[in-house]
């Protein structure tokens, strides 16, 4: 990185540009390879960003304050609300009682509960809530570690559900909000351009999460049937920990309101006042409620990814302004001639494979300001690539450094690391043809061209 201060630009790159494509290219080796925390290299990243002379430092800690930085606070402290108020858990709990009739139902309610509830909440939410409940399921029908096929099935449908379900909506991942930041400053240098609504997002991608749906459905089904087992403690179990919850209070009650609300106002009035806005207020008002206290939320805030996507944000943002984007397209695509289906399946091929080994974010940071670039010289809409590198990068279903939700089953002793990556292996190839399958046949036809 410091090398661009002394060493001359590339003919064509500007000063400012080749330390950008350093300063970004230096903070993705550190991602991947983690010698320091992630947090920590994008805070890093964002200081250096002046220190360069990149951007004035004004500029640089500015972009940290990008909209879509709140709309993902705003999220995650919506999620720690429902959390903390036992809302999250209620439902979950009621759900799954009315599934657990016999393994194979429990397993795919487990499967469903975890992508739908996406829709919602956060996925590290989602799987946080599950996790728990999942284990006592496990220890109340005697599943042994590291032997029970039904262990790992329950386990699995639950990690890969959550990992389907992350790219359900606004409120599944922080990585539709990163890229959402992304495109927003690409239109502002470009003009124009149409962003993307809460709708239009979700008519792009539930074509694709209902299809890895039945999938992962499936390949569980074969890579990890189930032993025999009998129900029936498994059943008094969930039952009895409804009861124990009780009817619901006035603090689930508020904040059930805040979760309609923020989904009415992201729908109605998102393109208006900005999908941050929304989301602070939606989650403010369990504070002024007095539902809960911002304190007893704070554990359950991811604050770490917020100062990651921040640092993120600015550092892809910083290449961008300084040219180096264009200088990469020109190196990449000369021609600027490449079929839009092939410029698809490359860059999805490349999400879901480095995402595998890297915070999707990250891998969000360094590949879509490039990919919108490329899309401007094809005469493809910028939000294309929002598509074609976001729900990509959420399909990381082999290795346990994917997601939290992986990171958390291989962490119980149930399974091992070729439970997951031999059929992961499979889930991967075929969701790369899923996304291929999409952005051919459904995405045109919403508008998506």
């Amino acid at each position: 990185m410091l090398a661009g201060v002394v060493v001359p630009p590339p003919e064509g790159l500007t000063p400012e540009g080749f330390r950008a494509i350093l300063l970004l290219s230096g903070a993705v080796t550190l991602w991947v390879t983690q010698p320091i925390d992630l947090a920590a290299t994008a805070l890093l990243g964002m200081a250096l960003i002046p220190v360069l002379g990149i951007l004035p430092a004004k500029d640089s800690f500015a972009l940290f304050g990008n909209q879509a930085v709140f709309f993902v606070l705003g999220v995650f402290v919506l999620a720690a609300v429902l959390m903390k108020t036992g809302l999250a858990t209620r439902a979950a709990l009621s759900l799954l009682s009315r599934f657990d009739s016999s393994p194979a139902r429990l397993a795919n309610a487990v499967l469903l509960m975890s992508v739908l509830g996406c829709g919602l909440l956060v996925s590290h939410a989602v799987a946080a809530i599950l996790f728990p409940i999942l284990l006592e399921v496990c220890r109340a029908l005697g599943l042994v570690h590291g032997k029970s096929a039904y262990a790992r099935r329950l386990l699995l449908s639950m990690a890969w559900g959550t990992i389907v379900g992350s790219n359900l909506t606004f409120l599944s991942s922080v990585r539709v909000g990163l890229a959402l930041g992304l495109l927003a400053e690409h239109d502002a240098k470009v003009g124009g351009g149409e962003g993307i609504s809460f709708l239009f997002w979700l008519a792009g991608s539930v074509v694709p999460v209902g299809v890895m749906t039945l999938l992962v459905m499936a390949v569980l089904s074969r890579a990890h049937r189930g032993e025999r087992l009998e129900m029936g403690p498994a059943v008094d179990l969930l039952r009895r920990r409804v009861e124990d919850l009780g009817p619901m209070k006035r603090d689930e009650f508020v904040a059930l309101a805040s979760l309609v609300a923020m989904l009415v106002g992201m729908v109605a009035f998102g393109p208006t006042y900005g999908f941050g806005t929304i989301a602070v207020l939606a989650a403010g008002v369990n504070f002024v409620g007095g539902s809960v206290s911002f304190e007893a939320t704070e554990k359950y805030v991811s604050w770490g990814i917020i100062l990651l996507f921040g640092g993120a944000v600015a550092m892809a943002s910083a290449l961008e302004r300084t040219g180096g984007v264009e200088w990469i397209v020109e190196m990449v695509v000369p021609s600027g001639r490449v079929h839009p289906l092939v410029l698809v399946g490359v860059i999805a091929y490349l999400c879901i494979v480095l995402t595998e080994f890297a915070s999707n974010s990250a891998v969000i940071a360094a590949l879509l300001p490039v990919c919108m670039v490329v899309a401007d010289r094809l005469g493809l809409p910028a939000r294309a690539m929002v598509f074609a590198t976001v729900i990509p990068a959420g399909l990381a279903f082999m290795l346990p450094t994917g997601t939290p939700a992986m990171a958390m089953v291989h962490s119980s002793g149930y399974l091992r690391s070729r439970d997951s990556a031999l059929p992961g292996l499979v889930l991967v190839h075929l969701a790369w043809v899923v996304v291929m399958l999409v952005a051919w046949l459904w995405w045109p036809v919403i508008g998506l061209r």
